[in-house]
């Protein structure tokens, strides 16, 4: 859904006429910027903040992530720029909660050594079986180093079977 989708268009063209002088001509880059913005906000303030906009709802979750500061973010959400630090946190965590019950990235538990050849088979099937599962077409690996001098091995020995595995070394857990 695109923003012309989401915001009155009577406001969008008003907002064009004022600041370009005519709602006929094409949109500067900054009038592009401009109108889509304001309207956010005039939306947001006639609605009392009912309406969660994404100018809002993405300036937030950018301001908590980049700085981490609830005091920025409060300011900016009292002057009407974004939401309120607490949505932002809601909406993390509603977030964080549904990829979680999606999540297929963590396989079925393997309780094996490590160092056997077979779990590193095992592990690089169920890697492969995933990565199809959602439609990529490279399979990425992270292992220790002691798993990479097992893996590396396996992906070289048998290059058709495992041309699209990539190996990296990661830190152990």
């Amino acid at each position: 859904m695109s923003l012309d989708d989401l915001l009155p268009s009577d406001l969008m063209r008003f907002l064009t006429l004022i600041i370009s002088g005519d709602a006929d001509l094409e949109k500067s880059e900054k009038t592009r910027c401009l109108v889509p913005s304001i309207s956010q906000d005039i939306c947001r303030a006639v609605t009392k903040g009912e309406w969660k906009l994404p100018k809002h709802t993405l300036l937030c979750t950018t301001i908590r992530h980049l700085y981490r500061s609830k005091q920025l973010t409060t300011i900016l959400s009292r002057l009407g720029h974004c939401e309120t630090y607490d949505f932002g946190l809601e909406l993390e965590t509603a977030l964080t909660k549904a990829l979680d019950e999606v999540s297929i990235f963590l396989g079925p538990q393997i309780i094996l050594p490590f160092t056997e050849y077979s779990v590193i088979r095992e592990l690089l099937k169920q890697s492969e079986e995933a990565t199809m599962e959602v439609g990529q077409e490279y399979i990425l690996n992270t292992f220790d180093l002691g798993g990479c001098m097992k893996a590396l091995p396996l992906i070289w020995k048998f290059p058709e079977e495992y041309e699209k595995h990539v190996v990296t070394p990661g830190p152990s857990q």
